[in-house]
This record gives structure tokens, sequence and C-alpha cells, in this order.
């Protein structure tokens, strides 16, 4: 027997029927913030907001930047050290990783200790964490939303990706009803919490936009349009199309919103191998064409049990990941050897 996707039912009232419309900054004034920095680290908020069509970082227009560090339960304060270093302003984490990850069975949040350390840290360097709530196991998804939202209300440098890619997965897919209900109880949790879902391939097939499937997808009521776009061969050269294409659509229907490009292709998945300019080309484009923010898509965090981040990449992933930052924000290059 399936189990059910969302087990439990959110009755809302009218007076918590409510929707933050995208051009409400999240962001708040940030604290002062103490004059001490340690090994890169600074005692500091890192406070994640919107303000129109782009995130900000304490109220500031910041364009996000990210690395897929997907096995959380085994961070390393080092690896979060070097991509502040390398101008990374952002990890991409997922709470239901491999055998459950931060999740019981039911769940419940087993490991909210590790995951506030976890953030907390991120937030000392300035990076904002893309918390990925479920994935594709049958863990109930309502209980784990609730409690992840609950236990991180407080943390200003947080994202929520509700379920990766929401429209895979056979049976346990989300249809756009389940999303809405899900933003509604993430939101009951934390009103002001950037509460978003991604997708695969949802409303563009190659590079044609289906506009009713993205129209859908915006009447969920998410904060953010998080797309992984098709992988084909020439993937790196049709994000700016995809990316203009999908912000075309959404100022076509008066939602001025984040468009988050969460999820590119990498290196290794179905034989995939990529040159460092092809993944800059890929990342420039996004942001170029209006996109708030770029993951560099990479399995060297699906496993960081026995090794470092750092040390599970391959080569040219090593010179990507030292460019990337400074070709972005046109800061000064950085010249420290990725070890």
């Amino acid at each position: 027997m399936r189990r059910p996707l969302i087990s439990t039912l959110l009755v809302v009232g009218s007076s918590m029927l409510f929707v933050l419309p995208p051009s409400v900054t999240y962001a708040q004034s940030p604290r002062v913030a103490p004059e001490a920095v340690t090994n890169l680290k600074a005692s500091r908020e890192t406070r994640v907001g919107i303000a129109g069509d782009k995130f900000t970082i304490n109220g500031q227009p910041t364009f996000l930047l990210g690395v897929s560090y997907f096995d959380a339960v085994h961070w390393r304060e080092s690896d979060l050290d070097r991509l502040a270093e390398y101008n990374f302003n952002l990890i991409r984490v997922f709470l239901d990783w491999r055998n459950r990850g931060f999740f019981d069975e039911e769940g419940n949040l087993t490991k909210s200790e590790e995951l506030l350390a976890l953030v907390r840290a991120a937030n000392d360097r300035g990076i904002v964490v893309d918390v990925t709530i479920t994935g594709y196991s049958e863990i109930p998804r309502d209980r784990a939303v609730q409690a992840a939202v609950r236990a991180l209300r407080n943390e200003p440098n947080v994202i929520f990706d509700l379920q990766n890619e929401h429209n895979l997965g056979g049976e346990a897919a989300l249809s756009h009803s389940d999303i809405r209900q899900l933003y509604f109880i993430a939101k009951a949790e934390n009103a002001r919490a950037i509460i978003f879902t991604s997708n695969y391939a949802a409303w563009m097939r190659g590079n044609t936009l289906n506009p009713d499937v993205l129209t859908q997808e915006v009447k969920t009521g998410i904060d953010v349009i998080a797309p992984h776009f098709t992988r084909n061969s020439r993937w790196y050269g049709d994000t700016g199309t995809r990316v203009a294409q999908t912000k075309e659509h959404l100022r076509s229907i008066n939602s001025n919103r984040p468009v988050y490009v969460q999820e590119d292709h990498r290196n290794g998945w179905r034989g995939g191998d990529f040159t460092k300019e092809q993944f800059l080309q890929a990342a420039q484009e996004a942001k170029t064409n209006g996109a708030a923010g770029w993951v560099f898509h990479t399995d060297a965090g699906f496993s960081l049990i026995d090794r470092e981040f750092f040390a599970e990449l391959d080569a040219t992933e090593r010179q990507v990941i030292r460019e990337l930052g400074s070709a972005i924000s046109n800061s000064t290059a950085y010249n420290t050897p990725i070890d």
C-alpha cells in the first residue's frame, strides 16, 4: 500500500490564509556585528531576504552562488572556511539524504543540534543555507516540513526547499496542490521564511517553455522559482535562454520573484564531462539574464563521511571552485591552491 505523502491535513483558518507577495523584503536591519574576525569567520548576522526578483543579504541585493553539499550530517568547518574564501555564499544541503539524514522514518528531526551547529557556522561565514527538506523517501512530508521550519525559525540565513524535484519520484511525486498545502504548513511555523520547491524540467523541455505549467507552479504560492533545467549536451550554452524565457513569462503574469538555478548539469552524470569554461559560462549566463542565484552542482558533496568536500572534487571542479566566485562577483582572483 502506498504510504500517504502528507500524513495529516492542516486546517487553516481564514486569518492564516496568507501569501506574502514576492515584492516583500523579508530581510530586516542587521544587528551590529562584533569586530573580531578569526580565520575568515566573523560573528555576524547573515540575514537572507527577497526584494522583488533578487535575493538580499542584510538588505543588499546579492547574487547567491552555491555548491551542492548534500551530506550535511558530516559537515566540516574547514569546508565552510574554504568556500567563504573562494567567495561562495550558499550551500545546498539535504535533510532527507541517504538513510534519512537528519530525520527518522516518521519525519521527526533527530539531529537538530547538529543542524543548528551547521547553520550557525555558515551564518558566521556569510553563507546562506538552502535546506532541502525532503527527497524521494516516504517520510511524512507535513511532519518533516513542520519540524525543519520550526527548528530553524530563528536562524536568519536559511531558505527552504520543500521537496527536491517535486514532480519526479513516481508515487513519491507531489502535486501542485500538495505543494500549496506544505507551503502553508511551513508559513504557519514561520511566516517570514523563504519557502519554495524545486522541479526537474517541469515547464521547459530543452528550450521550449510550457507557460501553463510555470503558471501552476507560481500559483502554489512559493516565494522562489527553482528550476533544474534539462541536462542536454549544450546545457551550459542554453542557461541564459532558459532563464530569460522563465523571467519573461513571470513578468507576463505579474509574478516578480527570484529565479534560482538550483541544480544544473554535473560531471559524471550519465557520462557528462564538462570543462571549466563551460561551468563558468552557465553561471555567468544565469546571472546576466537575471537569475538570482546559481548552484555549482557536483557529487563531491554526496558523501562526506571520509573526506572533506574539496578532496572529493575532480580536477576540473577544483579549477571551477577556484575561479567561479571571483568571475561572478568581479572580485580579486584567489590564488590559494586547492590541495
